[in-house]
C-alpha cells in the first residue's frame, strides 16, 4: 500500500469564510465589498453581498454612487440615500426564520447594529467575522451579548485560499 501525503485543506470555519469572501466579489458598491454566508449543520443555506435588492438597478448599472451624486459622505449611515442593502440583510432575506434557527453567520465585516437586530431576531446562534469596519458597533456588541450570541473574529489568510485553489487537480 502506498502511503500518501494528506493535502492541507481548510477547516469548516475557514471553508465557509472563503465562501463569504467569494460572495463579496459580487458586491455592487463602489466603496466596500462584503459578503455573508448562513450555515446550518455544515450546509450553506444562504449567501449575500452588499448591493441593491434584486429587481432594481445597482450602482454599477448606473455607473455612479447615489451618495456621491448627492454629496453625502460614504461613512454617514442611515441617510436613506444608498440603493444597496447590507450583505447580512440580503442573505437573511432568503431562508425562512425556522431554517435560520441556530444557524451560524459568516461575514467579512463585523455587523452593524441594524444587522445585529436582524441576526438576533432570526435566532442565529453564532457570528464569525473577519474584519472591523473602522471599529465595533457598541450597540451591536450589546445586542449580541444580551442574546448570548457568540461572536468570533476569524482572520483568514487569503494567500492560503489561493494555495487551496491552485492545489486542485
Amino acid at each position: 500500500m502506498i502511503k500518501r501525503k494528506i493535502p492541507k485543506r481548510p477547516d469548516w470555519d475557514e471553508f465557509f469564510m472563503m465562501h463569504t469572501y467569494l460572495a463579496a466579489t459580487r458586491s455592487s458598491c463602489f466603496h466596500l465589498n462584503t459578503g455573508a454566508t448562513i450555515v446550518k449543520d455544515k450546509r450553506i443555506i444562504a449567501m449575500g453581498y452588499n448591493g441593491a435588492p434584486s429587481g432594481i438597478k445597482n450602482s454599477f448599472e448606473y455607473g455612479w454612487c447615489r451618495k456621491e451624486k448627492f454629496g453625502i459622505d460614504f461613512d454617514k449611515k442611515e441617510t436613506g440615500t444608498c440603493r444597496g442593502r447590507h450583505a447580512e440583510e440580503n442573505a437573511m432575506s432568503q431562508p425562512s426564520r425556522q431554517d435560520m434557527e441556530s444557524a451560524i453567520l459568516y461575514v467579512v465585516y463585523y455587523p452593524c447594529s441594524s444587522c445585529a437586530k436582524s441576526i438576533v431576531g432570526n435566532n442565529l446562534s453564532k457570528v464569525f467575522y473577519s474584519k472591523l469596519y473602522k471599529e465595533k458597533d457598541s450597540l451591536a456588541e450589546e445586542i449580541f451579548r444580551e442574546k448570548g450570541i457568540e461572536v468570533v473574529k476569524l482572520e483568514i489568510d487569503l494567500t492560503n485560499f489561493s494555495k487551496f485553489i491552485s492545489n486542485l487537480k
